[in-house]
């Protein structure tokens, strides 16, 4: 009950998240005065600042019942970390802290989720950043026992009582009366739970006042000598190379109102529809390239609405991409199975919307 209701918490959330930053996003295209344009990034941080909190809701879940799976693939895990440590280099510049990586492995290919081993660093630089108001952040990995990552911040420090507890779920270091950073104490917890999942481990060292290190540990045997196991997919296409005609089917008028600005700015022709039976008689008339479809949809949801387009023989090969804020991984398979092409959780990102129509459009 508890796991069916953090899912279905984290769809409520997610829908009207969408058409926040998605609106939001269509205001920074708009000729705005230097004060809006504050505002406007303010407004963009709060709302990525919950994002957050509801994916780690979403994972929790997920990780506490077991449905959490893995991907296996060849990935570069040098340049993984150095993207970690990019994306919270700005963070790290406007507290006036520096960020330093010394990453040397002797072979870098690796076979595992490159994902959610990003997500470990992220957390974890994400966290070293939060605690730390001057000195320096280093990111270090390499080959010692086994592969070890080790992030290590000049910060506040955990108390030797509570570095045991740090790694329990909803553990804050602070009291909520006297909290310095937003966060609801699972990003540590999720670290834990990957890694066991990984068959990895994670270890903290550290002094009250005098900084943190936090070592992770990955298993040597998945380790790659070459890049023979990657899967050949060919270059990506760039946006401005790609077009057609999207019907996009959504019940929400914002969420409408967004794809279609975004994508009608990229050259796109657009068809909407509010219903599964609207978009199958769209289909029908308008003879769409590609369907973006939600899953909640009123009258014929989104996963009958697939099955009755795909079950018209012209339509049958009919790109559909679901996007929905149902982002179980049982939901995720669930959808596959339906005849998907992909599924794109909420809220969507502009440039992996893009990416991904750019896979199955062409001019």
């Amino acid at each position: 009950m508890k796991n069916d209701f953090l899912a279905n918490i984290s769809h409520e959330l997610r829908t009207p998240l969408n058409g926040i930053i998605g609106m939001l996003s269509i205001l920074e295209n708009l000729d705005l005065q230097q004060e809006e344009r504050y505002f406007l990034s303010l407004a963009q941080e709060s709302s990525q600042q919950l994002f957050e909190v509801i994916r780690d809701l979403l994972d929790f879940s997920q990780l506490d019942s077991g449905a959490l799976g893995l991907k296996n693939e060849v990935f570069d895990l040098s340049e993984a970390l150095h993207m970690g440590a990019g994306l919270l280099a700005a963070q790290a510049k406007e507290k006036g802290l520096e960020l330093e990586t010394s990453i040397h492995f002797t072979y870098p290919w690796y076979l595992g989720d490159r994902s959610r081993i990003l997500q470990i660093i992220v957390n974890l630089l994400s966290n070293a950043v939060k605690y730390s108001d001057s000195g320096t952040i280093r990111l270090e990995a390499g080959d010692r026992e086994g592969l070890e990552i080790r992030v290590i911040d000049e910060g506040i420090g955990i108390p030797e009582s509570q570095q045991e507890e740090i790694f329990a779920s909803f553990h804050q270091l602070e009291s909520p009366y006297n909290k310095r950073v937003r966060g609801v104490g699972l990003g540590l917890a999720i670290v834990a739970e990957l890694l066991k999942l990984m068959k990895g481990s994670i270890s903290v060292e550290s002094k009250e006042g005098q900084g943190s290190c936090f070592t992770v540990h990955l298993p040597d045997n998945f380790r790659k000598q070459t890049t023979e196991s990657f899967v050949e997919e060919g270059p990506s296409i760039p946006a401005d190379k790609i077009g057609g005609k999207i019907l996009i089917v959504e019940d929400e008028a914002i969420n409408r109102i967004y794809l279609s600005k975004m994508l009608s700015g990229h050259g796109f022709s657009i068809v909407e529809a509010t219903d599964g039976h609207q978009a199958v008689e769209r289909c029908v008339a308008e003879s769409p390239d590609l369907v973006l479809m939600d899953i909640s949809l009123p009258r014929l949801n989104g996963i009958e609405a697939t099955r009755e387009i795909h079950g018209m023989g012209k339509y049958r090969n009919l790109p559909i991409i679901a996007l929905t804020a149902h982002a179980h991984t049982d939901d995720i398979d669930t959808f596959l199975k339906a005849g998907m092409s992909r599924v794109i959780t909420k809220p969507v990102k502009e440039a992996s919307l893009l990416e991904s129509l750019s896979e199955y459009l062409k001019t």
